[in-house]
């Protein structure tokens, strides 16, 4: 069940929104109410509803600068009511991230409208937060995956060892196979694999795929690149089999961890 707050100061109009509105169907329920922008703050930074539905000029502080208080205090979703069309008002809340600015008089059609579309909205954060607190929890110990290094007091199969991890360093964004490295080690593929896998715990194209996995979140970090480029980048042609690959083992799509980020 979705949490809603109501901040308008005409009681008629608040009182109205409140007991008419089916907010069951929604899956949602109020949980608090206020008359003014002060009251309004102080009980969205308390109760961390999902939803706040607000009007914008109100006594002592408007719905407005409300918004920008409570930013970095609440992960609300707001939708605006009022009864200004003004155009300064508008642009000012999408710059706050407000999704939708209803004028008044309200249409039950429009209300219903905006209100499924927000659900939608707070579900899909609500699944992106619990997919990332998945990946922080360690509840698949890949998910944590680090780089496997020599240590100083080493034999010789932990030279060959150590070569191979520098060639995946290296060469990880390319065509990169067991063969591959077996071949520039000089040594055979079946004397490779049992040495990776006995020193790493992982074969080499687990060790391979984490890799990359591990160098692609770092780099959707960075919002200017497309995500077909970034799977380029740590050697996935296929974007979409890219796409598989990160969700294996992250538990969602790149567009969605990029969206939690």
């Amino acid at each position: 069940m979705l949490s809603v707050v109501v901040v308008e100061d005409e009681k008629v109009l608040r009182k109205g929104l409140i007991l008419t509105t089916p907010w069951l169907e929604y899956g949602c329920k109020i949980v608090g109410e206020a008359e003014n922008g002060i009251e309004g703050e102080n009980l969205i930074e308390r109760l961390q509803p999902d939803i706040v539905l607000t009007d914008v000029i109100m006594p002592g502080l408007n719905g407005i600068e409300m918004i920008r208080n409570l930013k970095g205090h609440s992960d609300a979703e707001y939708i605006i009511i009022s009864g200004y069309a003004e155009f300064d008002f508008a642009q000012t809340a999408m710059e706050l991230g407000v999704r939708r600015y209803l004028l008044k008089p309200i249409e039950d059609s429009r209300l219903k409208e905006i209100l499924l579309e927000i659900v939608e909205v707070v579900k899909q954060k609500k699944q992106n937060v619990h997919q990332q607190e998945v990946y922080k929890q360690n509840l698949d110990h890949d998910l944590f995956f680090e780089e496997y290094f020599v240590s100083q007091n080493s034999d010789y199969k932990d030279k060959y060892l150590e070569e191979a991890l520098e060639l995946i360093s290296r060469h990880y964004h390319e065509t990169l196979t067991a063969h591959d490295v077996a071949e520039y080690l000089q040594i055979s593929e079946s004397s490779f694999v049992k040495i990776f896998k006995k020193k790493t715990g992982y074969t080499f194209l687990k060790y391979l795929t984490l890799y990359r996995v591990k160098n692609s979140i770092r780099l959707l970090k960075d919002k200017k690149l497309r995500v077909c480029e970034v799977a380029d980048m740590v050697g996935y042609t296929d974007c979409r089999y890219f796409g598989e690959i990160f969700k294996k083992y992250l538990g969602m799509t790149p567009l969605d961890y990029r969206r939690g980020n």
